[in-house]
């Protein structure tokens, strides 16, 4: 069986919470049926890790919309995803390095077997309320 979708390492997961004090995860595991984070007002402190394949531009206009509600999100994207992070980069986005996480998958908990130098590095995007734009600035 092939393993498509990862979770946060506790430990990571954990460090960030203490930082950020998320109440908010519109990318829960489990996800409750019908359950649409995309279709749904976030929290004030939001915590993001949607699907890596598919769809990331649309957790950042969402993340964007919700910076515009007055809320803060904190996205994690891999490095192969310029496109996602230069629009978010754009509109203001602190980027952090993240490291390479050692993902859990969804099926069954077990931590990716890839080792260290072969895991994709991954970026924080963090979005904070009033942030001025890349636009906003010139």
């Amino acid at each position: 069986m092939t393993k498509k979708y990862w979770a946060t390492p506790p430990d990571m997961m954990a460090k960030l919470h203490s930082e950020f004090n998320f109440d908010f995860d519109p990318c829960p595991h489990p996800r409750p049926n019908g359950f649409d984070g995309l279709a749904i007002p976030w929290g004030k402190r939001n915590w993001v890790n949607p699907p890596f394949i598919g769809g990331v531009l649309a957790w950042c206009r969402k993340a964007l919309e919700e910076r515009d509600h007055g809320n803060m999100s904190v996205l994690i994207l891999p490095t192969y995803q310029t496109r996602a992070i230069v629009t978010l980069g754009e509109a203001g986005a602190e980027i952090r390095y993240a490291g390479t996480p050692q993902w859990l998958s969804l099926e069954d908990g077990t931590p990716t077997p890839a080792k260290p130098s072969n895991r994709q590095a991954c970026l924080l995007l963090i979005l904070r309320p009033n942030q001025a734009t890349e636009a906003d600035t010139k």
